[in-house]
């Protein structure tokens, strides 16, 4: 069966009225900074099966929007016995995903926040199994030095790119490029409806440290 088939048929209704707003959005070109942005529906199934692959406990997401990536986290990690944190810069939109969150009966398995990348990175726990990024790699990177310390062995990190070409385009080459250079972390592009990027955290890092240092 597909990913879509296990959820409840609160989340489904949720995701069933987000994707119909994200068309309407999109159809009159409606791309604000309050717009859905959301992503699709495979790539939403992915992120729930390698957390399901993975018995994730400790999930983050970076850009929460209205929560419609956070309820398939959630339902996944409702299913591992896991947690998932998820922040965005806007307090609406973190609004909006609450409410939406709660509807989708998912409310107990997500601790929202709204602030800035760097200052949540630092409020998170250790032993970060599964890290979801949507609101761009240059905006997350700086987050990034203080969340790598706190990544487990085998964690993972999924970036939502763009459309074809969005890794030859600066400042995403660079960011891709600080990227590739980390010892300790394996990349691969996926090349689904958009240019996504996979990585799995393979040694640990020291707090502390730019790099990452081999477990003994």
């Amino acid at each position: 069966m597909r990913a879509s088939e296990i959820l409840s048929s609160e989340a489904s209704e949720v995701l069933a009225n987000l994707w119909e707003l994200d068309a309407q959005q999109r159809q009159h070109h409606d791309r604000g900074p309050d717009s859905l942005k959301a992503v699709h529906p495979s790539v939403a199934e992915l992120l729930h099966v390698l957390i399901l692959q993975k018995q994730a406990n400790t999930i983050v997401e970076f850009g929460t929007s209205h929560g419609l990536s956070t309820i398939w986290l959630a339902d996944a990690a409702r299913r591992t016995g896991g947690h998932v944190y998820s922040v965005d810069a806007m307090p609406s939109k973190t609004s909006s995903a609450k409410d939406n969150l709660r509807s989708a009966g998912l409310a107990d398995q997500v601790t929202l926040t709204s602030a800035d990348g760097v200052d949540f990175a630092k409020t998170l726990p250790d032993g970060i199994d599964f890290v979801f990024v949507d609101f761009g790699l240059p905006a997350f990177l700086p987050a990034f030095e203080r969340l790598k310390p706190k990544m487990a062995v085998g964690a993972a990190l999924f970036v939502d790119g763009g459309p074809e070409g969005h890794w030859q385009e600066q400042p995403n080459l660079d960011c891709l490029r600080q990227l590739e250079a980390e010892r300790g972390l394996v990349l691969i592009r996926l090349p689904m409806v958009k240019e996504h990027l996979l990585a799995v955290v393979v040694e640990t890092a020291e707090p502390g440290t730019c790099g990452v240092t081999a477990t003994s």
